[in-house]
């Protein structure tokens, strides 16, 4: 299907060894028809985003990443050419 992203579903849990302390500050959402698939997020933010093996497109890993990826996650919206990235920095 177009548009229907093919890779593993982002992850909204905790990873085993997560840090209480680290809580979840912004919910990130992608539009993968808009994505042209220049890598910016993956590169800037290469723990919450990767590239479709196939196409390129943008694979959300994690929907509410920890604190910590706060920068990194807000540089990539920044930085994707395409605006196919959308962070909600008031969702916790």
């Amino acid at each position: 299907m177009v548009g229907r992203p093919t890779g593993p579903p982002a992850r909204t849990t905790r990873p085993q060894g997560h840090d209480e302390r680290e809580d979840n500050t912004m919910k990130i959402t992608v539009d993968r028809d808009r994505c042209v698939g220049a890598g910016m997020c993956a590169m800037t933010a290469g723990e919450v985003f990767e590239q479709h093996e196939d196409d390129g497109r943008v694979v959300l890993l994690l929907t509410e990443p920890p604190e910590r990826c706060a920068d990194d996650v807000e540089e990539a919206e920044q930085l994707c050419p395409s605006r196919a990235i959308t962070v909600d920095p008031a969702a916790s």
